[in-house]
């Protein structure tokens, strides 16, 4: 599929040859990182390429899976541009909120698109579970009890009688959540 006559750059990855334009490359690409390239798996590296080789000149309806590999390969080879590319295409799909936090944490996605999913989390009549703190990190589950707690004072302080964290406006739950987690 990515075997072009016209290409003037050859990777080999997993034994299968794509020959490719290197102009594509030499955008963005450090050079320094071509062997790394060629350690990387064969369909990983048809899906970097499709968002180059996309034929229907079209992102949207790639599933989840195919975006987590475009930014695990683009961030070290330093595609910046790739990587903002599979960030918005993140963005586009519906990922729960614990889903999204340790995903975007783990690839080090700008904190501020976590903000509804931390607003979600402090309206929730529960913490997250066991499993689900384990995922997000002990620092995370702390920030959001000390979010939820500042957000029950408020509504006692606005003379709820039995607040919960839904009971303040969203506004201000940003504005709680955005100095808990320093964003």
């Amino acid at each position: 599929q990515y075997y072009l006559r016209d290409g003037n750059i050859t990777f080999l990855a997993e034994g299968l040859l794509f020959r490719v334009h290197r102009y594509f490359f030499g955008r963005e690409f450090k050079l320094s990182l071509i062997w790394e390239m060629v350690q990387t798996r064969s369909d990983h590296f048809a899906k970097f390429l499709w968002v180059w080789y996309n034929p229907r000149y079209t992102y949207s309806n790639q599933p989840k899976d195919t975006w987590l590999i475009i930014l695990t390969l683009a961030t070290p080879w330093g595609f910046d541009s790739m990587r903002e590319l599979a960030v918005r295409q993140l963005e586009r799909l519906s990922l729960g909120p614990i889903d999204k936090i340790a995903l975007y944490m783990e690839h080090k996605i700008d904190g501020r698109l976590l903000i509804p999913s931390y607003i979600g989390l402090c309206k929730s009549p529960t913490l997250p579970s066991f499993d689900d703190g384990q995922r997000l990190t002990m620092k995370t589950v702390l920030r959001l009890a000390a979010a939820r707690e500042r957000a029950l004072l408020r509504a006692i302080e606005r003379g709820v009688v039995t607040p919960t964290c839904a009971d303040v406006e969203d506004a201000e739950l940003e504005s709680i959540v955005s100095d808990v987690f320093e964003l």
